[in-house]
């Protein structure tokens, strides 16, 4: 059998079929983001006073070793989920062989990120062409090498993605994105970066941008073997999709174990376990994935603070990892509250108990991971004030956030959800992780949890918490209002 399915019968009718399913799909607003993230990363340019073509390529080091990888994430997850609403209640089955189905889900997802890619570096060459900063015929030749060896590598990137979207939905998905981005700059300059990887979707664009991927200039330094990178990343798609059916099915074969029965009364009552909202919200959220979610976070940013000092770990895990767990655990979790209320429709179950535990177990999960975190700062050699300050300040901007994207994707569902969440903590990262955390910082929320000065965080403090009340008190309101006209 051909791993990518080319010579499969009924492999050119699959694929124009999903190609037309995810061209009508919100999916399409994705490459307008990368636009919209170019056009923010080209105002900061200008607003630092970035003169020269090498400056310029250099801004793209964020996409390469961050936002590059957790947008296909977003990406692929979304295509997961969009597809398991659309079989919600429905039977897992197709009249295609999976193998078909699944080689031609990589095949448009390989385009989107092709189309990601490409957006992002028309947009920076269009960018330093019009500010007088090089040639055309530079910026095309420079264009197209990198368009080359990011998307290249990146298939076996959107192969793993591609079948952790099938196991786990979103949040495989987005844990899959955090562990490869964390991982590939970490490992990207290591001895050992052939037997990582995440490291191949980094390494080959280093040298051509200009920087480390920890962001400094290379200088004089020097990154060799980048096209072994480059081979290395598309060839490894072959043995996971060749893996694929056995990885699907020893997860399938446990996954199920949890109990599976939502109730069964007594001899004429009612049992009061099985008819609790806290026994209905777990079994609606039960095999959700966040639980490997976290893990994942948590895993990375450990690595992290293993790896860097302690402050840079912090900002790494407040611009990057917080803001986009607080978009990605609400777009999970209200869409399977919202299918799994249908579902029980014709119990007594009080819809806002419901939404409020849900609130609680929300704000509960983002507090835990802020509070490990600082624990594991500490470990890390981090002064015990200025970590308890950072948990404070993180934990109450992480729930400003969390509330946020509960509010709007209870409002006007997933994808919005998700585009703002990402859109915000592009910015943010933008913002917070250059010289102009304090000129433009207080004006972007996902940028606060960097602000730690007293002046900064007695003003954004107590907005966060009035914010978060408020986005909390607006999606309980959506979601009861919503599941009253089922």
């Amino acid at each position: 059998m051909n791993p990518m399915g080319v010579l499969v019968p009924g492999f050119s009718e699959t694929l124009r079929s999903q190609a037309r399913i995810w061209c009508r799909a919100p999916l399409l607003a994705l490459p307008v983001a990368a636009v919209v993230y170019v056009a923010l990363a080209v105002g900061l340019q200008m607003a630092t006073g970035t003169t020269t073509w090498a400056d310029s390529l250099t801004h793209l080091n964020m996409w390469v070793v961050a936002v590059g990888p957790l947008f296909v994430a977003v990406q692929t997850g979304t295509m997961a989920a969009l597809d398991r609403r659309a079989r919600s209640g429905g039977i897992d089955f197709r009249a295609v062989p999976p193998a078909t189905l699944r080689n031609a889900r990589l095949t448009v997802t390989a385009t989107w990120c092709l189309l990601a890619h490409a957006a992002v570096l028309v947009a920076t060459c269009v960018a330093g062409v019009a500010a007088a900063q090089v040639g055309v015929g530079t910026a095309v030749l420079d264009g197209a090498r990198l368009l080359v060896v990011l998307w290249v590598p990146y298939l076996g990137y959107c192969a793993v993605l591609t079948v952790v979207g099938e196991i786990a939905g979103m949040a495989g998905c987005v844990a899959a994105g955090l562990v490869f981005s964390a991982l590939g700059t970490l490992y990207a300059e290591s001895p050992s970066w052939c037997l990582v990887p995440p490291a191949w979707i980094v390494r080959p664009a280093l040298p051509l941008i200009g920087t480390h991927a920890n962001g400094v200039g290379l200088g004089a330094d020097r990154i060799a073997h980048g096209w072994v990178a480059v081979l290395l990343g598309a060839l490894v798609a072959v043995p996971v999709l060749l893996l694929a059916p056995g990885v699907r099915g020893a997860v399938e074969s446990v996954r199920y174990r949890l109990p599976g029965r939502l109730a069964r009364s007594g001899c004429g009552g009612r049992d009061r376990l099985h008819n609790s909202p806290i026994r209905a919200l777990t079994l609606i959220l039960r095999s959700s994935w966040v639980g490997a979610l976290v893990v994942g976070a948590l895993a990375v940013i450990i690595v992290t603070q293993q790896r860097y000092q302690p402050g840079v770990a912090y900002e790494f895990f407040a611009l990057l990892v917080l803001p986009m767990g607080c978009a990605v655990l609400p777009a999970i979790w209200i869409p399977r509250l919202r299918n799994g209320f249908r579902a029980l429709a014709v119990r007594t179950y009080d819809p806002r108990k419901l939404v409020l535990r849900l609130t609680v177990i929300l704000l509960a999960t983002e507090s835990v991971v802020c509070v490990v975190v600082g624990a594991g700062a500490i470990l890390g050699g981090q002064r015990l004030g200025l970590a308890v300050q950072c948990t404070f300040v993180s934990a109450v901007i992480g729930a400003m956030l969390v509330m946020l994207g509960a509010a709007v994707t209870a409002a006007a569902g997933r994808s919005a959800g998700l585009l703002v969440g990402v859109v915000g903590t592009v910015f943010g990262a933008l913002v917070g992780g250059s010289g102009l955390a304090g000129q433009l910082g207080p004006v972007v929320p996902w940028a606060w949890a960097v602000l730690l000065t007293p002046a900064r965080a007695i003003v954004t403090i107590p907005i966060a918490a009035v914010v978060a009340v408020a986005c909390a008190l607006l999606a309980n309101r959506a979601f009861a209002r919503q599941v009253a006209g089922m």
